[in-house]
């Protein structure tokens, strides 16, 4: 795996059996890998001292401002979009689909917004609950795994990629959110950060 130079990988995760979730075809600790840590935080102040790569919202109440994006520049930042309106695809990589937050059906639009756009980095944010309604509505709107990021909340189970049935893998994993403010995402796939 290729990392940013300016970030090393966090520690391997440790080997996790192969564990199949009741109901579904979704299939935890595939693979023991290498990840690159990534923070998020609802207030960018929560993330000062930390030199990895970062995701913020710059459309949340209050957004994180053009400067707070650029203090972790040197690292790479991911936008993400809490509202549902594709137009968002413009500056923001990622829709956060959860309570108070954009919905399922807003994620294909986002994601084919990203791709008139000239990018095919779109993902969708969301807690591992509600995966079943997200891929319903990737594969409603013929959104196939190499057109989407997946990011998973899964609190609480080892930082580990998960293998979403269908092809679909994600691509990250927020396993912490911690008193701090802050959440602890395992990035496995190709980090690919903006240093803009």
């Amino acid at each position: 795996m290729t990392t940013d130079p300016a970030v090393a990988p966090a520690a391997p995760a440790a080997p996790v059996a192969a564990a199949v979730t009741p109901g579904s075809d979704v299939f935890e600790g595939v693979q023991p890998l290498e990840y690159v840590e990534m923070r998020d935080a609802a207030d960018p102040r929560n993330l000062a001292g930390w030199h990895g790569p970062v995701a913020g919202y710059p459309n949340r109440i209050p957004p994180w401002t053009p400067a707070d994006f650029r203090a972790h520049a040197a690292a790479g930042v991911m936008r993400v979009s809490v509202f549902p309106e594709p137009h968002w695809a413009h500056i923001c990589r990622e829709i956060d689909v959860e309570r108070f937050a954009a919905q399922p059906w807003h994620a294909p639009q986002f994601i084919l917004m990203r791709e008139h756009l000239g990018f095919t980095d779109g993902g969708v944010y969301f807690s591992l609950s509600r995966w079943p309604a997200v891929r319903a509505q990737l594969e409603t709107h013929q959104i196939t795994p190499d057109r989407v990021r997946l990011r998973v909340a899964a609190w609480g189970k080892r930082p580990q990629q998960f293998n979403l049935g269908g092809g679909y893998l994600a691509w990250a994993h927020q396993f912490d959110s911690l008193a701090a403010g802050f959440d602890r995402n395992a990035v496995f796939g190709h980090p690919e950060f903006s240093h803009r």
